[in-house]
């Protein structure tokens, strides 16, 4: 479903006037698109709804997916739901839902996106700011700067980010994304959604990078890489630092750390808490079934996986 002119202009003052999140943004879409994903820009009632269709391992049902949004039912959708021919839809919802007053609703474990996140206030003075970091954040921003540890943020996609982040992953033992996924946000930046590549280095060497997202009043550290064996120069905390510098000199109110879980990720989430903020759940993934049988079918398929 295409949006004409007038929708496209308004998208994203609709999402920024709501507090809306940067996965609901018009640029956000454009991204999934890059990546391969259908992507529609649904209009239910007075709300925008940005919807990704994603396919299922087995035959040609799919489902629908809405990032961080609190709409889950209208007849576009259900429309929607029934032209893609999607099994159910996904809802990741934003606020709370009082999910008694709609049908065919279950309760989903899986979900996509993180539910727990911090949230650092940026309105405070900057001298403050860092005042209320605990003491060994303090000192680590102190010895990175001592250290000769500089910062420089780019516009543009930077090969070294994806090399260091490949010697992370193989350490960590996770998978990264393809490194078409990192470049792509940079091609689908805009006045509304700007994208940061933050490099720390350090003796004309690249030992920390993340990407930032800027988008309303909320600053976004989402991918981030650092190169272990140079811990002792304490650049990833620096690095954070000067992103929380540059988002508040450009007007951002808050600063999203991105996803913790002390289970999961219990070295991520204790380098995180390290700048304080406020910690910040979101509700429980939503799915909507319009297809009872198949997605009986496709519980059962992802148990016995």
């Amino acid at each position: 479903m295409e949006i004409n002119t007038i929708q496209k202009k308004n998208w994203n003052a609709f999402v920024i006037a709501k507090n809306g999140s940067f996965l609901q943004s018009f640029e956000w879409g454009e991204l999934q698109k890059k990546l391969g994903n259908k992507v529609f820009y649904l209009k239910e009632g007075n709300t925008f709804v940005l919807v990704i269709k994603h396919k299922l391992p087995f035959g040609f049902w799919n489902y629908l997916y809405i990032p961080y949004n609190s709409v889950i039912q209208g007849p576009s959708l259900r429309k929607l739901a029934k032209q893609e021919k999607a099994i159910f839809v996904r809802v990741e919802p934003y606020q709370n839902i009082d999910i008694l007053k709609f049908k065919n609703i279950k309760i989903s474990p899986t979900r996509l996106q993180p539910q727990k996140t911090l949230i650092l206030d940026l309105k405070p003075e900057e001298q403050e700011i860092l005042q209320n970091f605990p003491k060994a954040t303090r000192y680590s921003i102190r010895t990175s700067e001592k250290k000769g540890v500089t910062v420089e943020f780019k516009d543009e996609y930077t090969p070294e980010f994806y090399k260091l982040l490949l010697q992370t992953a193989d350490k960590s033992k996770f998978k990264p994304h393809a490194e078409e996924h990192y470049k792509r946000f940079f091609d689908v930046a805009s006045t509304d959604f700007k994208v940061k590549m933050c490099l720390a280095n350090y003796q004309n060497k690249v030992v920390a990078a993340s990407i930032m997202i800027m988008f309303g009043n909320r600053a976004t550290y989402l991918h981030a890489t650092s190169d272990k064996s140079l811990s002792s120069l304490q650049a990833p905390t620096f690095l954070i630092w000067e992103q929380i510098k540059l988002a508040k000199s450009t007007g951002c109110q808050e600063f999203d750390l991105w996803g913790i879980d002390e289970k999961k990720w219990p070295g991520v989430t204790s380098f995180k808490k390290s700048f304080g903020g406020k910690e910040f759940k979101y509700p429980q993934t939503i799915d909507i079934v319009y297809k009872k049988f198949w997605y009986l079918l496709y519980k059962m398929i992802k148990k016995i996986k």
